[in-house]
């Protein structure tokens, strides 16, 4: 099992991936992290076989998964539909490279803490990355205007509401709970809605 890995035997490719698992949840992971790390692990698990020695991974083999999770289709997100089968036809059809460079970090962390821990006696993936497309429009949200913020920050959830079960009227109820830190934290933060729903109290 993960828990008694040691250093001296070869270990499948399933096992060193739950140890992976379970070091990162004992870090505290988050459970959005969590499902969005299963994705490329299973990918991993797909392109080598569960039973396969972890030792017998190698370079070329790990260009190949890399290669297809830079390739992946966009309108596969989200499926458990095997990799090989979400292969864009065309160039403008891939995930954003961010994504991609996003699901590659997962097992490039694998990768580099099983080596760190000597679990396996070389790293696969130590000389592959995947880079940021030059082709890719980056798209910017416009920021709010000043008075988009007056308008937001006048709502009941701000000004006052009536009771916590009716927060959209007007009231002298104010808690600074959950709700209220939704939309202050990305004010001055910058932080994204689905980070800042990840954040503990």
């Amino acid at each position: 099992s993960p828990d008694t890995m040691n250093h001296a035997s070869s270990h499948t490719v399933r096992e060193l991936v739950e140890w992976y698992m379970d070091k990162r949840k004992a870090e505290g992971l988050g459970e959005n992290n969590q499902n969005e790390m299963r994705r490329p692990l299973r990918w991993l698990i797909e392109e080598t076989g569960e039973t396969a020695s972890a030792n017998a991974i190698n370079t070329a083999q790990m260009r190949v998964l890399r290669d297809k999770i830079e390739n992946r289709s966009v309108g596969t997100q989200g499926t458990s539909v095997p990799l090989d089968q979400c292969q864009a036809s065309d160039p403008s059809e891939r995930i954003k490279s961010d994504t991609s460079i996003r699901y590659w970090r997962y097992i490039k962390d694998l990768f580099f803490r099983a080596a760190d821990d000597h679990l396996i006696a070389a790293n696969p993936v130590a000389t592959l990355t995947i880079r940021k497309r030059k082709d890719e429009d980056t798209l910017s949200p416009e920021p709010f205007s000043s008075e988009e913020l007056k308008r937001l920050f006048s709502l009941p959830l701000y000004a006052g509401y009536r009771s916590k079960a009716r927060r959209s009227e007007p009231g002298n109820c104010l808690v600074r709970d959950a709700h209220w830190w939704s939309g202050v934290m990305p004010l001055y933060t910058g932080l994204r809605a689905g980070e800042t729903s990840q954040l503990l109290p």
